[in-house]
């Protein structure tokens, strides 16, 4: 059996994606999971998790998308809930001037514009937050996550993971639209179209 993923860790996935592509910069290690307070920071690191339960509204079930999977049979995917995510985004340096110097650089990544993360263009170059496609295409194509962070917070305190570590922090959210895949007869469904149709 396929393992599936999560739509709060694929938004989660999705942002990993676009910080690596965005920074270019191979010396970062990006992840999504706390650092090993036993093993040695990497020289600069940055770490994205949830930061608490996902939120859930709901709303009346509508189709966003079709397929034809064979002459009798369709894949539906269906909207049935809007959802924010907390998250977490730390900033892991061995000195405060590399620490400095990825807070300058992720103040341009999470503001990029559509034109740059979706690639679509003549549209403006930078906004509040980032709208990313997701990588897994379980969601659906055109499936999108909006992700906005607050401001970085800096922390040199004693209860550091170890003598040498310089972390910044901001906390955001990961605003999407929950789906779910349907198969159902493609009569059935032109049969409700038609119906639709006559009720106008």
């Amino acid at each position: 059996m396929t393992l599936r993923t999560s739509i709060q860790q694929a938004a989660i996935n999705a942002l990993m994606a676009w910080i690596q592509k965005d920074l270019a910069d191979s010396s970062i290690v990006i992840s999504a999971r706390w650092p090993d307070p036993n093993t040695n920071l990497p020289p600069k690191a940055i770490s994205i998790l949830p930061a608490g339960e996902r939120e859930e509204e709901y709303f009346d079930p509508y189709v966003v998308q079709t397929e034809k999977i064979d002459a009798s049979h369709e894949r539906s995917w269906w909207a049935v809930a809007s959802i924010t995510q907390p998250l977490q985004l730390d900033i892991w340096a061995l000195d405060s001037f590399d620490r400095d110097d990825l807070v300058a650089r992720l103040d341009e990544t999470l503001r990029r514009g559509v034109g740059y993360t979706l690639g679509l263009p003549n549209q403006n170059p930078v906004r509040q937050g980032v709208l990313l496609s997701f990588a897994d295409t379980y969601w659906g194509n055109g499936a999108t996550v909006d992700i906005v962070f607050d401001r970085m917070e800096q922390s040199d305190e004693a209860d550091r993971v170890n003598e040498t570590e310089y972390r910044a922090t901001a906390r955001g959210e990961a605003h999407m639209t929950l789906t779910v895949q349907a198969t159902t007869p493609a009569m059935a469904n032109i049969e409700f179209k038609m119906r639709f149709i006559e009720s106008l």
